[in-house]
């Protein structure tokens, strides 16, 4: 069991820090498996009290507690997996050669990153509640104001990790996948 929980924890982390889509998909595949299995022992092991003696049922009753201990793990990994997955993490580089005032990304969720000096950048998580676009907004120090479209549309179930990098990048990133 302790192996099993490793390898949850370990894939939700990789999926985590990565992105990666496959890691997320072996992690849920994972996840369905250890259930059905789990149930399925917790379902002979309740069995297996009318069946067997009484002095058995102590040893089983312990061990079908130790095994509902896995049901709030459980529920704990599928809520983190469904707040990664509608997550956007874009990591914002100026590329100006300038200073950046009155950063403020919308769309999604409004996100003020405020300032971002030359060649700095700065990580923005982005939850995704419904169909939208990412746009940034931002000010030079003369005072001019940009816009740019980081997303056309994200939708849910659509979270990624990506990287904008302000004054190169040209089109939106969905556009240049």
């Amino acid at each position: 069991m302790k192996d099993n929980r490793c390898f949850e924890v370990k894939s939700l982390l990789l999926f985590y820090f990565t992105i990666d889509f496959n890691a997320s998909i072996a992690g849920v595949i994972f996840l369905i498996l250890a259930g059905i299995t789990n149930l399925v022992i917790f379902t002979l092991l309740l069995f297996s009290l009318f069946v067997n003696e009484k002095t058995q049922n102590i040893k089983t009753l312990k061990t079908m507690g130790l095994m509902s201990l896995n049901i709030p793990i459980v529920f704990v990994y599928i809520y983190f997996s469904l707040v990664i997955f509608n997550t956007v993490r874009i990591t914002i580089e100026n590329k100006t050669g300038e200073d950046l005032t009155e950063i403020m990304i919308s769309g999604c969720e409004n996100k003020l990153i405020g300032e971002l000096s030359s060649n700095s950048r700065k990580t923005v998580w982005i939850n995704i509640s419904k169909g939208c676009p990412i746009i940034i907004e931002y000010n030079l120090r003369g005072g001019e104001t940009y816009e740019e479209v980081l997303f056309y549309y994200l939708s849910r179930w659509s979270g990624q990790k990506a990287k904008y990098r302000i004054g190169i990048d040209n089109l939106p990133i969905d556009d240049t996948i």
